[in-house]
């Protein structure tokens, strides 16, 4: 069991610098994949959101952006609390923890007439299945991205070696600004 929690919530104690990376990029890979496939726009650090259409430069983008904005924010954090921090240390982090925001795109999507009804406040033409089925998309949701926040803080934590509280607040500090410039890069250049 402990090997199994090691695998999902740290898995940067264990495994070793090259295996992380090889499983990270394929995981950007597949997520980038996906989010084309599924017509997904990964448009911001802490978001997916469904569309009409998307292309695969757009994915691909969205994806780059973001990677570049977290490694930024959280490699010159990690760099203040700890000079001997490596680069691919913090790269590794920021790779393997996004396979917990790719996963978002296989959540279920409630239907047209489920969206309609929900924004013209008609909730009572919304049947029980699909109140469930909402309900457990939004809680699959809501745990994927705690189990993202929890694998980017400990792969961080492992990185920099951080201790005490002010690696901790620096890395929300970090995670908000990375969020606020992909934010920003993403709607310029897509």
């Amino acid at each position: 069991m402990k090997q199994i929690t090691t695998l999902l919530l740290n898995p940067f104690e264990k495994y070793s610098e090259t295996i992380l990376l090889i499983f990270g990029t394929c995981f950007t890979i597949l997520g980038t994949l996906l989010g084309f496939y599924f017509n997904a726009r990964f448009d911001g650090v802490l978001d997916m959101h469904l569309v009409k259409n998307s292309t695969l430069k757009e994915v691909t983008l969205d994806n780059l952006i973001n990677i570049f904005c977290l490694l930024v924010f959280l490699f010159g954090v990690a760099k203040f609390i700890n000079s001997k921090t490596r680069f691919i240390d913090i790269l590794n982090t920021i790779l393997i923890s996004r396979f917990a925001i790719y996963v978002f795109v296989l959540l279920p999507t409630p239907s047209k007439e489920v969206i309609k009804n929900l924004t013209t406040g008609n909730i009572t033409q919304i049947s029980d299945l699909d109140i469930f089925l909402l309900s457990m998309g939004g809680l699959m949701a809501l745990l994927g991205l705690v189990w993202y926040i929890i694998l980017l803080y400990n792969g961080f934590k492992t990185a920099s070696n951080a201790k005490k509280i002010l690696p901790i607040v620096l890395f929300v500090v970090s995670i908000l600004l990375a969020e606020i410039l992909s934010k920003i890069l993403i709607s310029y250049f897509n």
